[in-house]
């Protein structure tokens, strides 16, 4: 009787011994830090661009900004667009990026064929350092419905030589319909307005450019018109 009390006792004074064994062998296993994934070289600074409703305009544009983050130089191969209504080019062809090195590459779009409403879109950047990867950025806008469109809204003169000065805007009818731009005046004198013959848009629209004509001896100081 004395000695099953005895096996009792032993069996309960190992118990904590084997309870923590068997907690050990069951925990999760914490993966090591440096066995995590690593982070991608090539690090965006938005991930998706969202210019909301955009202006009745023929070329959209937006940019993406990114920065080697990687310990060797990356090459930039490819830019993939999801639409072929979109153009994504580097800025100024770079692909060469050293480490820690920031580079740009801009989307644009022509508006001339696309329905109003939103529109979603992405480009696949591909590129290597020491083996081939990619990376996917959304670009986003809402396209207004089409109208008559006056470009630019704003025209800005700086006659610092004293010579005569000229700028065309040009009105576009996107409706599909036939119009006519009558006249055109300025409020301000003597600065001439002049509307030209119809012609092609880069886009393949009829637009009526007006000249504005502003002569070298105009008053100095600022003036708003």
């Amino acid at each position: 009787m004395a000695r099953f009390a005895y096996r009792i006792a032993a069996l309960l004074a190992a118990g904590p011994f084997f309870v923590a064994l068997a907690a050990q062998v069951a925990a999760p296993r914490l993966t090591p830090i440096g066995a995590a994934n690593p982070k991608p070289p090539l690090a965006f600074h938005q991930y998706a661009v969202d210019l909301r409703q955009v202006p009745p305009r023929p070329v959209i544009q937006a940019h993406f900004d990114f920065t080697n983050v990687g310990k060797a130089p990356v090459n930039v191969t490819r830019l993939v667009p999801s639409c072929g209504c979109i153009n994504p080019q580097l800025r100024n062809g770079k692909q060469l990026y050293q480490p820690g090195e920031r580079g740009r590459f801009y989307v644009t779009m022509q508006t001339a064929n696309e329905p109003p409403g939103p529109h979603a879109y992405t480009v696949t950047v591909q590129y290597e350092d020491s083996e081939p990867r990619e990376e996917i950025v959304e670009f986003r806008l809402a396209l207004p419905e089409v109208k008559v469109s006056v470009e630019p809204s704003e025209i800005h003169f700086y006659q610092l030589s004293g010579e005569d000065a000229e700028q065309t805007i040009y009105v576009t009818d996107r409706r599909g319909e036939k119009f006519h731009v009558l006249t055109a005046e300025c409020s301000l004198e003597p600065i001439k307005v002049e509307v030209l013959p119809v012609e092609k848009s880069p886009e393949g629209r009829e637009r009526t450019p007006i000249r504005v004509h502003v002569p070298g001896d105009y008053a100095t100081g600022r003036h708003r018109g």
